[in-house]
């Protein structure tokens, strides 16, 4: 993964590299959470086929319990526990890589079963990558805000934010 300085925003285009990248980031996951893991997913824009992305892997991860979590293992194999870093019953874990930048490379959201996240980061994925249109729309606005704001990565976010909720409602989802 490319990965990209903090705040920042920088879109690439789409990567077939990525899903070989999730495969491999899986593989260090499930031993590391073992029995505490109920399921994993490729999520965000590096899983949506033929858009652009910030090249940061994102990675939903559902457990039975977030205090499970051997955060000392997690962070042995590179991952710095961020806490909820803002969305309520998620504990973020962010893998920079270790050159000058400290560019953010991998982030892993982890729920406890039920969480209402996990299932809207899949829904939306699997509607975008069913739904070609929706997800060049999808497309379209994240490049206009890239472009609006290259150094605001919360109100690059922020400016997705409907779009997003839209997609959720048509698939079904809560909001996340």
């Amino acid at each position: 993964m490319e990965g990209v300085a903090r705040y920042k925003v920088k879109l690439a285009p789409h990567c077939k590299g990525w899903a070989a990248e999730y495969r491999a980031v899986k593989a260090l996951l499930m031993p590391l959470l073992g029995e505490n893991l109920l399921d994993i997913q490729h999520v965000g824009s590096t899983a949506i086929a033929g858009i652009d992305a910030k090249p940061i892997l994102d990675v939903a991860v559902q457990v039975k319990s977030l205090a499970a979590i051997d955060q000392d293992a997690m962070l042995k194999a590179g991952y710095d526990p961020r806490g909820e870093s803002g969305v309520p019953g998620r504990f973020l874990f962010v893998r920079r890589g270790d050159g000058p930048l400290s560019l953010s490379l991998e982030h892993i959201h982890c729920y406890a079963a039920g969480h209402p996240a996990f299932d809207a980061h899949v829904a939306f994925r699997d509607y975008l990558n069913a739904h070609p249109q929706a997800a060049q729309q999808y497309c379209a606005l994240k490049r206009q805000l890239a472009a609006q704001y290259p150094d605001d990565r919360d109100r690059y976010t922020a400016g997705k934010a409907d779009f997003i909720q839209a997609i959720l409602k048509l698939a079904g989802q809560k909001a996340r």
